[in-house]
Parts: C-alpha cells; sequence; structure tokens
C-alpha cells in the first residue's frame, strides 16, 4: 500500500472543496445567488415527528466573524462541503453555507485566528485560502433547535491531516516544511485548541462529530451510520510517533494492520448515554431515498476484453444505523487516521474498530485534556465508501474508493444528519 498516494487523495478531495468555495464567491455567481430564491433541500422534506421538526434560528443581527460562539446546548461539527450540506438541509434549511445563498448563509467564524491559530498551520491549508483569495478562517456555523434543545452546528476549516506544521521532537518547527518531504512524525495539531475552544464559548454539554467514513466492518453498507462513544489514533504519517499515537505494524505491500501486542490499543471513551428511542424513526426516514445511494456498474476498460455477461450491479441495500449501544462492542472506536484510509475484506481494521476518517479522535484526545469541564460527546459518521476488495491492485481498489466518496457524499451524509437528529430528540 503507497501511503504517499493516499495522503496525495486525501489532499487532492481538500483541494477540490478549496476550488469549489473560490469559484462560488466570483463576482458572478454572487450575482446569481443574490436574486435567487430558496429551493427546495435536495434531499426533499422528511415528516418528522410532531414537536421535533428541526427549526433555524438566524441571529437578528449577523455576528462578526471574530465574536465568541453563541451558548447552546450541543454543538455538531462537521468537515467537508457534503458533510455540511446534509446537515444544513435537515437542520436550517433554508440557510446553507456561504456562497450558495446570499442571505441565506451561515456565519464565518475566525475568532482569535491570527493570535493563536495562525503559526500553527501551514500555508496552503484549507483554512487560510490563497495567496489570491485570502481565507483566515477556524469555520462558519448556525443555530437550530429540535424540541426544547438549542443546537449550534460547526463546519470547521481545521483538519487534522491538513493543518500541520512539521516539528522536531522538542517541539520547534523543521527547516524543511514541504509537503510529505518534510514529515518527522511530529506536527502541530490546532484542531485540537478549536474543539477547546468551541466547548469553552458555547459551553455546551454534549459534542457530537459527524461526517463521511470507510467502511471497515464486513457486514456494513454503503449508506450505513455508526454511532460510537469510543475514539482511537491510528495514525502513519506526519504523526505517526506522537505519544497520542497507537503503537502497530502496517504490513509492508498488503496494509494488513495489526496493534502492537506489547502495549495497550487506547480508545478515547465518552461516558454519554445516548437515547436510541428515535434510531428506527431515523431508518425509516432515510431509506425513502437508499436507491441514491448508488453502486455503480463495471465495465471492461478496454474492448479487447470479451464480454461474458459482465457483472451484475448491486442492488442498493436498507441502510441501518449501528450503535456501541445496539450491535457494536461497547466504546468499539471510530478510527482516526493521517490519510485516505478505508477498509478491505483481509486488511483487518473491523478488528480494531467501526470505520475510519480523519479527526474525530482528536475530539476524544481535547475533552481528556478539558478534564472534568469537557463536554460529553459522540462520533457518527455515515459509510461513504464501502468496505473494498482488498485483491485488487491498490491504484485501482483507490480510484474505486475515491469515486464511491464523491458520487456518494452528500446522500450518505443526510443519513448522519437524520441519525443526530434522532439522537437529540432523544435527549428530550
Amino acid at each position: 500500500m503507497d501511503i504517499l498516494k493516499r495522503q496525495e487523495i486525501a489532499d487532492s478531495l481538500f483541494q477540490e472543496e478549496a476550488t469549489e468555495r473560490i469559484s462560488e464567491l466570483s463576482a458572478e455567481k454572487v450575482l446569481e445567488v443574490a436574486a435567487r430564491e430558496p429551493e427546495p433541500p435536495k434531499c426533499g422534506f422528511f415528516d418528522f415527528p410532531e414537536g421535533l421538526k428541526p427549526i433555524p434560528l438566524p441571529m437578528s443581527n449577523i455576528p462578526n466573524k471574530s465574536d465568541a460562539l453563541p451558548k447552546a446546548d450541543i454543538v455538531i461539527v462537521t468537515w467537508t462541503l457534503d458533510e455540511q450540506d446534509g446537515l444544513a438541509d435537515i437542520f436550517t434549511h433554508p440557510y446553507v453555507r456561504p456562497g450558495r445563498r446570499k442571505n441565506y448563509s451561515w456565519y464565518p467564524y475566525d475568532r482569535h485566528f491570527n493570535e493563536k491559530y495562525r503559526s500553527q498551520i501551514r500555508q496552503g491549508a484549507p483554512s487560510t485560502g490563497s495567496c489570491k483569495n485570502p481565507k483566515n478562517q477556524l469555520g462558519n456555523y448556525f443555530l437550530a433547535k429540535v424540541g426544547s434543545k438549542t443546537i449550534l452546528l460547526f463546519k470547521s476549516e481545521l483538519h487534522l491531516n491538513q493543518d500541520g506544521v512539521y516539528l522536531n521532537e522538542d517541539r520547534t518547527p523543521t527547516i524543511c516544511q514541504d509537503r510529505y518531504i518534510g514529515e518527522t512524525g511530529y506536527a502541530t495539531l490546532p484542531v485540537k485548541d478549536l474543539f477547546k475552544q468551541i466547548a469553552e464559548e458555547t459551553e455546551a454539554k454534549h459534542i457530537i462529530t459527524v461526517g463521511t467514513c470507510g467502511a471497515s466492518m464486513l457486514d456494513h453498507n454503503m449508506g450505513d451510520v455508526v454511532v460510537t462513544r469510543g475514539a482511537s489514533f491510528l495514525l502513519s504519517s506526519e504523526f505517526a510517533k506522537e505519544k497520542f499515537n497507537n503503537s502497530f505494524k502496517r504490513e509492508r505491500g498488503t496494509g494488513i494492520i495489526t496493534p502492537d501486542p506489547n502495549k495497550p490499543f487506547h480508545v478515547y471513551k465518552s461516558n454519554w448515554k445516548y437515547s436510541i428511542k428515535y434510531f428506527q424513526t431515523a431508518e425509516n426516514l432515510f431509506n425513502r431515498h437508499k436507491d441514491k445511494i448508488e453502486y455503480f456498474p463495471i465495465q471492461a476498460p478496454i474492448t479487447q476484453y470479451q464480454d461474458k455477461g459482465g457483472f451484475q450491479t448491486p442492488q442498493s441495500p436498507a441502510t441501518k444505523i449501528h450503535s456501541d449501544l445496539t450491535n457494536l462492542k461497547e466504546f468499539f472506536p471510530i478510527l482516526t487516521t493521517d490519510f485516505f484510509e478505508y477498509g478491505t475484506h483481509k486488511n483487518k481494521l473491523n478488528e480494531i474498530g467501526c470505520g475510519c476518517e480523519m479527526g474525530d479522535a482528536v475530539l476524544g484526545l481535547a475533552c481528556e485534556e478539558l478534564g472534568d469541564n469537557a463536554p460529553k460527546w459522540l462520533v457518527v459518521r455515515n459509510l461513504s465508501d464501502p468496505v473494498m476488495n482488498h485483491d485488487m491492485i491498490d491504484p485501482i481498489r483507490d480510484a474505486w474508493a475515491v469515486y464511491f466518496y464523491r458520487k456518494n457524499g452528500y446522500y450518505t451524509s443526510v443519513n448522519s444528519a437524520i441519525t443526530t437528529w434522532a439522537i437529540i430528540a432523544g435527549e428530550l
């Protein structure tokens, strides 16, 4: 397995988002969205139980981007545009991410960016923008309500594998900061400070991190959602030597992972006894669009291959919620990696975690450091990549994984957004 290639894939996916943001903020786009009336959400409207429909809460005065975040009962943090679009369509419609609809946008946030974060972030990271289009933001946010609960939804511009300044072992910056080439196994982690800042400013009792992930469990399907109170680091590149990383062996060539038997595999744990009362309701709601979550037909790459009937396109199965209070082991962790990782039917990720993503264990680390002042936390992740066939050659398997992610990011993200609604409704 080529880790450098997987790092480049992760970078390219984030760069696509940065390019989309820049194009959205062009003069022509601003004029276009100014005249646009709010449209129905892409996923349509859902019939939530009476009294439990999410209601957006626009602020009476648009906040300054350097203002402190407003107080909230529950915070939802997400990471990518598809994830944000899914959450916005469920919780804050017609208010959407900046650049899509003038006067109906989430609020930008840059509090303490220059004095606290800028020195921890490499040039070219998503939060900084570019020389021509500087951004320098920590994220954007909006408020909503479910029943009596006030919710702050936050789209982060900081990311574990995108921000880090490479460090020497003594925590001083290295001379060489060239992407990949300058890696030492140590790097800054500004998103940890952002989690702490969000918790302190909102005074929320609960934080949920929500988004896409690669499947690891062999019996989970694309579009399923995993819910867990556990998170673990599985870092192989820029954070490989950090104390918070777990010790494991990645078999050369195959990528099969085995935890170090001589060291405990650390799992950050939250004591949130969340309710599963509305999980069945959530499954009923999001399964109405299960056919939008696509498995794609395979065709031969060149005509010289003989067509002998080809492969059948898999049917889109009903999507489900898997949680550590139901059919997963208690605190069975999400795996936080520092490159584009996914499960295969042989790499054994299913033995140590319920999915792969790039950020959630940082929330566990931040809350551990906050101690008694920490909020309770939870991970809600939608499977935008299925478990892949390990026997395919790496570049082809990687290409398929990226294709699934790009094509199914939005509708699978709606599933995790609805699951998050179900968890909040269960708190009432």
